[in-house]
């Protein structure tokens, strides 16, 4: 069984404090100390669009465990995961990163899993992963986030984050149900759409984590991810200031462009969306460039 047990603090440390580059294959062994600044060189092996992906899923994570203060957790975990799944690596490291991830928090494990399904680890990694799964009927309820202890620790505005708290609710509420029921999530969409437009009127600018905290950073974005195409080019800039204020991190933004030249071109940049072909490299070299990602 290739299932390894690891301390979790000692694996943060090791994790916030890998600085080299890998060279060579990735292993077990030296999972810890490069998995955060890993660069897969593509192989005859990769597929294109797999490879692509997967450099995506690396890069976000990095740079949102970056954004975080090098906090790295579960869904980083998850993250990596579905990277090497598609790089095709040694199903040992898979297992190992599943371990970390699952180690981290198994009742938001279970119920990620839950939601994306197995997504090839059932059959990379059948013995771990049907292991695991089997006890998430055994695990106590995660505890519902706590808003009103969340706003006296950060010390923010107490309004304004229960606002966003709201936000984010709305926009889960029928969204995650298999299928979406539209009819009743879009309403909830467009009053959503609504609230964010009156908070930017009102502080004239995007509501991150100086505002509402990290738990709370995303709730705007959320809401223009899911929008309309002209509401995501409306607030593209007013993103990028916010990433450049330390308000968001970078992937959220990939993500927001990445589904304008969806809707616009046919075709993604960065490799976040599902589906969607990734345009000619000489056009993704001037989109990077052009913002800076």
């Amino acid at each position: 069984m290739r299932l390894h047990l690891l301390v979790s603090t000692l694996l943060v440390a090791q994790l916030c404090h890998a600085q080299a580059q890998s060279s060579g294959p990735l292993t077990v062994e030296n999972f810890d100390k490069v998995i955060l600044s890993y660069e897969p060189e593509q192989m005859e092996h990769h597929v294109e669009s797999d490879y692509e992906k997967a450099i995506f899923f690396l890069q976000s994570t990095q740079e949102a465990v970056a954004h975080a203060g090098g906090n790295v957790i579960y869904a980083d975990y998850w993250n990596i995961c579905m990277a090497l799944l598609r790089l095709k690596e040694d199903p040992d490291v898979i297992a190992y990163c599943f371990t970390h991830a699952i180690t981290d928090s198994p009742e938001d494990m279970c119920q990620l899993i839950a939601k994306k399904g197995p997504c090839g680890l059932d059959q990379v990694i059948s013995q771990e992963f049907f292991a695991f799964t089997k006890q998430c009927n055994d695990l106590p309820a995660k505890e519902e986030f706590d808003l009103e202890e969340y706003i006296t620790k950060h010390k923010i505005d107490p309004a304004l984050a229960r606002t966003m708290r709201a936000v984010q609710l709305r926009d889960k509420k029928y969204r995650d149900e298999k299928p979406v029921d539209w009819n009743k999530q879009r309403p909830l969409d467009q009053q959503n759409q609504r609230i964010v437009d009156s908070l930017f009127t009102l502080y004239g600018s995007y509501i991150g984590t100086s505002h509402v905290g990290e738990k709370l950073s995303t709730a705007m974005w959320l809401v223009i991810q899911h929008s309309h195409v002209d509401m995501m080019e409306r607030y593209l800039p007013h993103l990028i200031s916010a990433h450049a204020q330390g308000n968001l991190a970078q992937t959220p933004i990939r993500m927001i462009i990445d589904r304008i030249y969806a809707h616009r071109e046919g075709y993604q940049i960065y490799g976040s969306q599902s589906g969607v072909d990734l345009a000619p490299e000489d056009i993704r070299a001037q989109v990077r460039e052009k913002y800076g990602f």
